[in-house]
């Protein structure tokens, strides 16, 4: 098999280490036989044959002599121990241009031209201490994956052991940083004494400032470069190499990244082409999620990453730009090419460590340049707090979806499901009030938050509803510690003037609209739900029964919801249809009949339309189960019931107004964008941004 030996040179990849000796010299030249026979005559006397006998698989009854010459020394076998082929033509790559045995070269005009030579790798061997220190001493920056998948070595080997006791024989790289070639050329001591290469650099290089890449020799001061010209260097550069070929893989960074850049030269000062300054690192949910904010300046393609104490990086490469008009006017008379004001960045930091402090560096030709330190802040796990901090963040109001989508919604998404995680373990208080039904036809799931003194108003109601009292079952769901106290003074008081029987259920703690509901579904009995708001109020009986036997004229239909009005009797839901906002970009829910008369409903008998509210609607357990309930990856509110009605339609269900069934709703009769407050908006562009990240099909799509 074909012996591989790998150079690594200013302009290569360390990707790209391996070359074959053979692909690079495909053919002998064309001899005569006198051309020939004068090859074998300078190379015979120094060609050691028992030594190449036990590197060579050939018979012992080939000819080893011949065989080195036609075939051996194009698959990089070696013809004595103080001759490396491979080692002669990296040092000397005339030589290697001109298609001569390099052995026969070297004895006939390399030996009096002074050329370099290496020792064979071939004849060192470790004993077993040696291999057990070694293994020792490299194991931290080997990276098995890459060696074993590079050189075609079966999974289940030994990868350190193979390269320790061939591996570099052959010049195959311990990771994809080191060049076993390279460091062995550069330093022809370290190669001619038979120590292994990678564990010498970790041992004794590193503290020698062996060089890694390139020659040390011909040292020269430091010249003064532009901006522009300090990036083109580094772009052309072997760290810019490695570094792009590392980060072409998230496996390879995370094996290899924080181990080669802490072998890399740490340099005083910024790079010319670089500056910048870290402003904030701060941690959401004890590390699960964080963000550094801050400002840079740079030209061409800078590597720039921010790193924590336990080595975890990010790349700056796709962090959201932020306008800085203050950097931007400190920039306008350097030497830097400053058009954009977008110099200041947001980059979105998972898995950081909880404490301690974190680092921006970056690289340039010279090695790594330590650009700033910031102590990690904790925030909190709270989705709210994380969400007022980052809403901090000044973003021009038009822009708010493009960051939110990048930037801030990932952040929340995470912080909302660690959140949510936590539920399952909480305790669950349930407290019942009359003898409720074992297997009521629907369970009303009433969540309550805020206040409680509209229950009295809906247990009038629902006294006078047959259906109601004697086929349903009603579940109240807490959903605010500070209600706690009031309800238990009332509940039996309720009870006992309205023979209405009904339960309670805490859950132990705030869940907000979709998990009350969801913790309500969990102890509901009931074939149908009717998820019902605590400011809703029939305005008659057989309400109920009339959506009930709309549901269950179909199963094509996913749920069904009545027309609300306001207390003064205008249309507060006639169902939702989805409306661009293009000034925000974003899809928002839109009640098209809102503040008119019920006479001018458009609708006057059962309809299926995009989305219907939340605040009053019926479906089948059996569909609600299907489609996991509500989603409550929203932050405090809003959209929760046009999702749940476009997982509906997603399994070809219909969404069914009824316009014929009505209820008061005592919610606020105007709501918008603009007279919303600051965070309340950024809530509402953030939600949005969520549902359309979910849902852009149906949104763009036909609506019902």
């Amino acid at each position: 098999m074909a012996q591989q030996d790998n150079e690594l040179t200013e302009h290569s990849t360390d990707a790209t280490l391996d070359k074959s000796l053979g692909a690079e010299q495909s053919h002998n030249i064309a001899m005569n036989d006198e051309d020939l026979h004068f090859v074998k005559q300078v190379v015979e006397e120094a060609f050691d044959e028992d030594f190449y006998r036990e590197h060579a698989d050939i018979d012992s009854e080939e000819n080893a002599l011949a065989h080195f010459l036609d075939d051996g020394w194009q698959e990089g076998l070696d013809p004595c121990e103080w001759f490396s082929v491979s080692a002669y033509l990296e040092l000397n790559p005339d030589v290697k241009k001109t298609q001569l045995n390099p052995f026969f070269h070297y004895l006939d005009k390399g030996k009096g031209e002074n050329r370099p030579i290496r020792v064979s790798q071939k004849k060192f061997a470790y004993s077993e201490t040696e291999l057990q220190h070694a293994t020792h001493v490299i194991e931290k920056d080997f990276d098995e994956i890459f060696y074993l998948e590079k050189y075609n070595i079966p999974s289940n080997s030994d990868a350190i052991l193979h390269y320790l006791k061939n591996g570099w024989k052959l010049g195959f790289n311990p990771n994809i940083w080191f060049s076993t070639s390279k460091y062995l050329n550069n330093n022809l001591d370290v190669a001619n004494s038979g120590v292994e290469p990678f564990s010498h650099f970790l041992t004794d290089g590193l503290s020698e400032k062996r060089p890694l890449y390139s020659s040390s020799k011909h040292k020269t001061a430091p010249e003064a470069l532009s901006p522009i010209e300090a990036s083109e260097k580094f772009e052309g550069s072997i760290i810019y190499e490695v570094a792009n070929a590392i980060k072409s893989s998230k496996d390879l960074v995370e094996r290899n990244w924080v181990n080669w850049t802490s072998k890399l030269k740490t340099v005083d000062g910024a790079p010319e082409f670089v500056k910048a300054h870290l402003e904030f690192a701060v941690n959401f949910a004890g590390g699960k999620e964080g963000i550094v904010l801050g400002w840079i300046v740079a030209e061409g393609d800078p590597i720039v990453w921010a790193e924590d104490a336990k080595g975890h990086v990010w790349f700056l490469d796709d962090a959201y730009r932020t306008r800085r008009a203050d950097v931007h006017q400190a920039f306008l008379k350097s030497s830097f090419n400053c058009i954009s004001e977008e110099l200041g960045f947001a980059q979105r930091i998972n898995n950081m460590a909880q404490t301690g402090s974190l680092t921006l560096k970056a690289l340039s030709h010279q090695g790594v340049h330590i650009l700033g330190t910031k102590d990690i802040e904790n925030i909190g796990s709270s989705p709210v707090q994380a969400a007022h901090w980052l809403f901090g963040i000044p973003t021009a109001i038009p822009n708010l979806a493009e960051r939110f989508t990048k930037l801030d919604l990932p952040i929340m998404e995470t912080i909302i499901a660690e959140q949510r995680k936590k539920y399952s373990a909480l305790n669950q208080e349930v407290k019942h009030y009359g003898k409720n039904l074992k297997a009521p036809e629907v369970s009303i799931v009433i969540p309550l938050y805020g206040r409680i003194d509209f229950i009295e108003s809906q247990m009038v109601c629902f006294s006078s509803d047959k259906f109601v009292s004697q086929n349903c079952e009603i579940i109240y769901v807490v959903d605010d510690p500070a209600l706690l106290s009031e309800l238990s003074t009332i509940a039996e008081q309720l009870y006992n003037l309205y023979k209405v029987p009904f339960k309670t259920v805490w859950g132990s703690t705030n869940r907000g609209f979709s998990g009350a509901n969801n913790l309500g579904a969990e102890h509901a009995n009931g074939d149908l739900l009717l998820f019902l708001n605590s400011d809703v109020f029939p305005k008659q009986e057989g309400w109920l029964e009339a959506l009930k036997q709309e549901l269950l004229k179909s199963n094509d239909i996913g749920v069904v919801a009545p027309r609300l009005t306001f207390a003064d009797g205008s249309i507060q839901h006639a169902g939702i249809e989805f409306k661009k906002r293009t000034d925000l970009g974003i899809w928002i829910n839109h009640h098209p009949q809102m503040g008119l008369t019920p006479e001018l409903d458009a609708n006057s008998s059962s309809t299926a339309l995009p989305a219907v509210t939340g605040a009053c609607m019926l479906i089948r357990r059996s569909d609600f189960d299907a489609i996991n309930g509500w989603d409550t990856g929203y932050l405090i509110g809003d959209f929760e019931d046009s999702d749940l009605c476009l997982k509906l339609r997603n399994r070809g269900k219909n969404c069914v107004y009824v316009p014929t069934v009505e209820l008061t709703h005592l919610e606020r009769q105007s709501f918008n964008l603009t007279g919303a407050g600051d965070f309340r908006m950024k809530v509402i562009i953030l939600n949005a941004v969520r549902h359309q990240e979910r849902w852009n099909g149906l949104l763009v799509g036909k609506q019902n």
